[in-house]
């Protein structure tokens, strides 16, 4: 339900430009499930699915590009989907993947997916979608729970995970995958932006998340501050009025 609610919400403020989809993998939507494995190993389970949908959309529909919002756990699910579509055609180059299955820009929103897995699975991301976008955030008491119950390696979407995360960018020379650190700036906007839900509720993120999911445009066209740090971008203290004219720029009065 909560799923559909927010694509419905994405494509609504987004000025109703093109067609949601939720995929809703089994949970029970219960953070003791969750934490207790039972929820994670239905997540793990659902990536067939996940990829079969990707490769019916690609098919069988006129849509021009499928952008996937991953959530959360979702990460868990979108990773492994997108490297196992990847690894069923070793034969096909990164080009090929792309217009095979025309995936646009791929999101992982405060990611529950432990570092060393996510990074394993980063090339498939990139070799298949034009862009792949990482959020992170110093203050993500949901990630930092489930790093203190449920073991494993610091999670994607915290900042503890971000110094692995561009190096491996770096090593690995990738062009397209970026990371959007919602902490940077704090101090001179006055605040954070923390918790686990900021993608969605805090109005300068999702008016981020939805300008990119209508125009799948690259981060300093959208209005955000390049860092000092190689592919890691925030969200300034003028972003409102940045956006705003991005936005102009960008697409006039077609919004």
């Amino acid at each position: 339900m909560y799923a559909t609610i927010l694509a419905t919400e994405v494509e609504h403020f987004g000025g109703r430009d093109f067609v949601s989809l939720a995929f809703s993998w089994p949970s029970h939507q219960n953070i003791l499930s969750y934490f207790l494995g039972v929820d994670v190993k239905r997540a793990l389970e659902s990536s067939e699915a996940l990829t079969n949908v990707v490769a019916l959309l690609a098919k069988n529909t006129i849509a021009t590009k499928i952008n996937i919002l991953s959530y959360s756990a979702g990460g868990k699910v979108t990773s492994k989907a997108l490297h196992e579509l990847r690894n069923t055609y070793p034969d096909l180059d990164s080009k090929q993947l792309k217009e095979k299955f025309k995936i646009g820009s791929v999101v992982y929103a405060c990611a529950d997916v432990g570092i060393d897995v996510f990074l394993g699975r980063l090339t498939a991301s990139s070799e298949l979608a034009d862009q792949v976008i990482i959020t992170i955030s110093d203050s993500d008491d949901v990630l930092e729970a489930a790093k203190r119950f449920m073991g494993g390696t610091d999670r994607t979407g915290t900042a503890k995970a971000e110094p692995l995360e561009t190096a491996y960018i770096t090593e690995k020379g990738f062009e397209n995958v970026t990371i959007i650190d919602v902490s940077i700036g704090q101090e001179i906007r006055g605040f954070d932006i923390s918790g686990h839900h900021y993608w969605y509720r805090h109005p300068w993120v999702s008016s981020d998340i939805i300008f990119l999911m209508r125009t799948d445009l690259p981060p300093h066209r959208r209005g955000l501050q390049a860092s000092e740090y190689d592919d890691v971008w925030y969200l300034s203290p003028d972003y409102p009025q940045s956006v705003q004219e991005a936005v102009r720029t960008e697409l006039g009065s077609q919004w």
